[in-house]
């Protein structure tokens, strides 16, 4: 059920972290899931795919999602989304053409006013500021918990969608080139392997270990790397644009997880970045299974993390999360058992690998040799900037800007 539009109502327009944490709010949480802050419940359309077959959701099917996606509030555990009232008003998400920013309110009593549940965007606090887009430095205003910034550049066509015709949210693309502003090259990364990924972080505004972060795992990717790019290439004249374009030509379509990223980044990105320039893999490839796999798995398909076909090479990582408990176990030894028969090599990866640079530093030499690249010997200089990549993936202390 959608709620209704208010002609009157004032528009604000969110700035990049107010707009990634509107989309990471509303990320999918099924009736499994336990103790986090938002909990959203809506249904998800087919994503459609573009020429090189990665899926993504198209701009009707973004707003279509939000607009069925239905808020309901701070919870302290799911149990308490279950007995919400049915009838817990959505609000009507749809595309704007808006392209500048002259309508957006900026005084604190029109702030007051906007109904922030009914559209689903987190009202400001101490902790987590509400960050705002304003034409000038004319409407900017001393507000408790607001953060404005003035957006003078020329907005790019179709760049909102607009909730309840209150909200200005930027679209997916719209919100990378944003966050320019508050992300450093490394982070920037990390945030197009989200949007182009199967997850959403939640809890991502503090700097807390990425691998302990809480994710929410099989959403439908919100774009993709072509269309990211497409965007960059139409948003000339905003702050970032040429650290967004060298972030895209080193990420992929596709990671199913953030300690995927880490490992893709770890492994692809050129010596210059601290990573180890390794040939870059498919993503969640999907393998058809032979006869002979059918032995072991009743699936008609195996999904590869870290896949290289040219080697028929897999890297598989082991969660913590996930590979604990007896069943988990040996339904992963069945899987590898299963790409074995299909002539694939698995390495498996975990956590405790991952932290050691000497133990990482031979699954990398491992994957180069199968591939036929060759290695060069490692200067004191690449050791300390594989452990500063390192320290920056996985405890995310060096992705914001200074």
């Amino acid at each position: 059920m959608s709620g209704t539009t208010n002609d009157t109502a004032p528009r604000i327009a969110l700035d990049g972290p107010s707009a990634l944490a509107f989309y990471r709010d509303r990320a999918e949480v099924d009736s499994q899931s336990q103790l986090f802050d938002t909990y959203v419940v809506r249904t998800e359309p087919e994503p459609r795919a573009d020429a090189d077959g990665d899926a993504w959701l198209s701009d009707e099917d973004i707003a279509a999602t939000l607009a069925e996606t239905n808020i309901f509030g701070h919870c302290s555990d799911f149990e308490s989304v279950l007995q919400s009232p049915a009838d817990v008003p959505s609000p009507t998400i749809k595309r704007t053409r808006m392209r500048t920013l002259s309508q957006c309110a900026s005084s604190s009593q029109a702030l007051r006013s906007i109904p922030y549940g009914r559209v689903g965007v987190r009202p400001s606090s101490g902790a987590c500021p509400l960050y705002l887009l304003i034409p000038n430095n004319q409407r900017r205003r001393r507000i408790n918990g607001v953060c404005q910034r003035v957006c003078t550049a020329g907005i790019p066509d179709r760049s909102f969608y607009t909730a309840e015709d209150i909200v200005c949210v930027p679209t997916p693309e719209f919100t990378f080139v944003l966050m320019a502003r508050y992300l450093n090259l490394l982070g920037l990364m990390m945030l197009a392997m989200e949007l182009c990924g199967y997850y959403r972080l939640l809890g991502a505004t503090t700097l807390q270990p990425l691998h302990s972060l809480r994710a929410l795992y099989g959403q439908q990717p919100l774009t993709s790397v072509a269309r990211l790019r497409s965007f960059v290439d139409r948003a000339e004249g905003f702050y970032g644009i040429s650290a967004c374009r060298r972030a895209l030509d080193q990420v992929a379509n596709n990671a199913a997880s953030p300690m995927e990223t880490i490992l893709y980044l770890m492994l692809c990105l050129p010596r210059r970045y601290g990573g180890y320039g390794v040939k870059r893999p498919i993503l969640n490839a999907k393998l058809p299974v032979n006869a002979l796999a059918h032995g072991v798995t009743a699936a008609s398909n195996l999904v590869p993390d870290l896949y290289w076909p040219s080697a028929r090479l897999d890297m598989e990582y082991d969660s913590e999360e996930f590979h604990t408990d007896a069943d988990s176990l040996q339904s992963g030894r069945r899987r590898t058992l299963a790409l074995q028969a299909m002539d694939v090599q698995v390495i498996s990866m975990s956590i405790d690998i991952l932290r050691s640079h000497d133990s990482f530093d031979v699954v990398a030499s491992t994957i180069m040799r199968a591939l036929g690249q060759r290695r060069h010997k490692a200067t004191e200089t690449d050791r300390q900037k594989r452990i500063a990549l390192r320290n920056s993936l996985l405890f995310r202390d060096d992705i914001y800007r200074k």
